[in-house]
């Protein structure tokens, strides 16, 4: 107050409550929460396409069937052993081919075989490629890969001649072409 004790009107009015009206914060909640939900959303949503827009994520093919199918699996593995058959696999990439040198028990090569292949790159499994190698020369084989990058690819090999089957999963790290250097090292 004022000196001579005589209230002004605002004072007045802070005196008695009647404060002037403040802006309504109501509308606050509804809209955190909206916006909460909102993040929530979109969170949600980078997740989904995040995990399902990964060339490098991929689930087996047929893992069920091939659980059940587990002894029979492994019994045909046992065949293929006995069958004593190689194979030496090359993948060029700057060719984009991968060939494979057959062999039966004797060292001798396997000619007059089907043979196909499943080819991935460990980084890019969802990628993975069927191919049918065709005959080149004596026990060799060879098909296109259509994406060959350099490092960690799986083979799985399915080779037929008659009624022998033989099967053979392998690992091979694929090299680009050298790059030329100049001075030493």
């Amino acid at each position: 107050m004022r000196q001579n004790d005589t209230p002004t009107s605002q004072e007045h009015d802070n005196e008695h409550g009647n404060q002037p009206p403040r802006p309504s914060r109501a509308w606050l909640w509804p809209l955190g929460v909206v916006g909460a939900l909102c993040i929530s959303l979109t969170v949600c949503g980078i997740t989904v396409v995040a995990a399902t827009g990964d060339p490098s994520y991929a689930i087996e093919d047929d893992y069920y069937q091939r659980g059940v199918d587990w002894d029979r699996r492994k019994a045909q593995l046992a065949a293929s052993e006995a069958l004593g058959w190689s194979a030496e696999f090359d993948m060029d990439l700057s060719t984009k081919s991968l060939s494979v040198t057959l062999t039966d028990a004797l060292g001798r090569p396997l000619e007059g075989a089907a043979v196909r292949a499943t080819v991935f790159h460990h980084a890019r499994r969802g990628q993975a490629e069927e191919v049918l190698l065709q005959p080149f020369a004596a026990g060799q084989y060879a098909a296109d890969i259509a994406k060959p990058r350099e490092g960690q690819w799986q083979i799985r090999l399915r080779v037929q001649r008659g009624p022998d089957m033989f099967f053979l999963t392998e690992d091979l790290y694929a090299l680009g072409t050298p790059i030329a250097r100049s001075g030493t090292p």
